[in-house]
């Protein structure tokens, strides 16, 4: 029956990569699997592309590569069908995605309450105050203090504004730079890469844990997170690892790479003692993420502090600054 669903007609959705393997979990050609898939989406130009270059004889993983779910899938329909490939890449998103909403879901507030502390203090300070204080004697002391407590205020916010800049431009261009691996090395030679070793080993472990659950081997895994994509942290960490491994190092031993995080070596020789590698990354991951959450809640609510206390100093001192002429009318 044919179905005629609405689609994009210049993308495969993600829905539509679920369905196809769903498809082929009762049909061994992919190329019957997406004949069905186009009979549904017609004028999903992407699907009809796909299909008819399969019809001419052409390989799987020449025809993807059109985005970045595809470009994945690509490479992983070396190692397994593609079936499991779309699973494999819909987890590892899955995660990502996950990971993404939780960090945004713990700091979104409390941006937004420092943004807007900055932005009260910019109005009040450049159109409320200037018109309070024209009219005050300029020798009066209080007023002085007020406006030099004022200026003390805006240049700590020009301090944060400017750190924060230069934060996110250095980071900006050690990720468009691909400069990753250096920085990481850097901070590794002097020890002070403890953060970037607790991420890194995280998504490295849940990497690692997809591709073994989809059945790809422990060797087919490690080299996929090596040579997948060059240059990045995960592939150096697994870099590291496999040349452990081909040095002849047993693999217990590998654990205690000094790029991993040292909980990974702790939970993982457990899991090797029960034969149950995955599920020791399992409480690799659960364990770690839980510790991270901790953090950011601490981060945030550190932030939240801060960021209530610049309010409420920001307010006392309009206060002040709104009481100062009753003060000097009750003078007179």
């Amino acid at each position: 029956m044919k179905l005629n669903l609405s689609s994009s007609n210049k993308a495969i959705s993600q829905f539509q990569w679920l369905l196809l393997a769903k498809i082929l979990e009762h049909h061994s050609s992919v190329k019957d699997a997406f004949e069905i898939l186009l009979n549904n989406y017609p004028k999903n130009l992407r699907i009809k592309t796909i299909y008819e270059s399969l019809s001419a004889g052409e390989q799987l993983n020449k025809v993807l590569s059109f985005d970045e779910f595809s470009t994945d899938l690509a490479f992983y329909v070396d190692y397994l069908p593609l079936e499991k490939s779309i699973l494999l890449v819909k987890a590892q998103k899955d995660i990502k995605n996950e990971f993404k909403n939780q960090l945004t879901t713990r700091i979104r507030y409390q941006l937004v309450l420092l943004l807007s502390s900055f932005v009260l203090l910019s109005i009040f300070s450049k159109f409320v105050l200037p018109g309070m204080i024209i009219n005050i004697d300029s020798n009066n002391q209080k007023a002085q203090s007020l406006l030099r407590n004022f200026g003390l205020l805006r240049v700590f916010r020009n301090t944060l504004l400017v750190a924060f800049l230069i934060i996110i431009g250095f980071g900006t261009y050690v990720f468009v730079a691909k400069k990753e691996v250096y920085v990481w090395n850097y901070l590794h030679l002097r020890n002070k890469d403890q953060p970037i070793k607790v991420l890194v080993s995280l998504s490295f472990s849940q990497k690692l844990k997809c591709m073994l659950e989809q059945g790809i081997s422990f060797i087919d895994a490690l080299k996929i997170l090596r040579f997948r994509k060059k240059n990045s942290l995960i592939s150096l960490l697994a870099h590291h690892f496999d040349e452990t491994l081909l040095s002849g190092e047993q693999f217990e031993k590998s654990l205690d790479l000094s790029f991993f995080d040292d909980n990974f070596h702790s939970l993982c020789i457990y899991g090797l003692r029960d034969d149950d590698f995955i599920r020791s990354l399992d409480d690799y991951i659960s364990y770690t993420q839980l510790l991270i959450m901790e953090l950011l809640r601490k981060v945030s609510l550190a932030i939240q502090v801060f960021c209530y206390s610049f309010v409420a100093l920001t307010i006392l001192q309009a206060y002040q600054v709104i009481l100062l002429p009753l003060e000097l009318l009750e003078r007179l």
